[in-house]
């Protein structure tokens, strides 16, 4: 973290990780992404035993991108990268999202 003068102060890896983790929790879009995805891609009729495993399945791919991000962006070059690409993967990103609602949408005129 930086200080208002620009130094860099003693990181706490406490604090960092609840901050990481509430800022998480506190934000919707991963769960609507899921909830999109398994809405046009998952079965109607699901047994109980599916959901069981989706679960850590969806808790372990979360954990491992967020760790594969963090690692990534604590250096300057990977980050530099990311922020000069951002507008490009987050218009990809809203296509992959609007053509999982138009598969819904397609759907539902279809009977399902």
């Amino acid at each position: 973290m930086f200080a208002e003068n620009g130094a860099l102060e003693a990181i706490n890896p406490r604090g960092s990780f609840a901050l990481a983790l509430a800022t998480q929790l506190s934000n919707p879009k991963a769960v609507l992404i899921y909830i999109a995805i398994f809405a046009a891609f998952m079965p109607q009729a699901m047994p109980a035993r599916g959901f069981a495993i989706l679960l850590p399945l969806i808790l372990m791919v979360e954990f491992g991108w967020y760790a594969i991000v963090a690692l990534a962006f604590s250096t300057a070059r990977p980050r530099a990268a990311y922020l000069g690409a951002k507008g490009w993967i987050d218009r990809a990103a809203g296509a992959i999202i609007g053509a999982l609602g138009a598969k819904l949408i397609l759907d539902a005129g279809r009977g399902g």
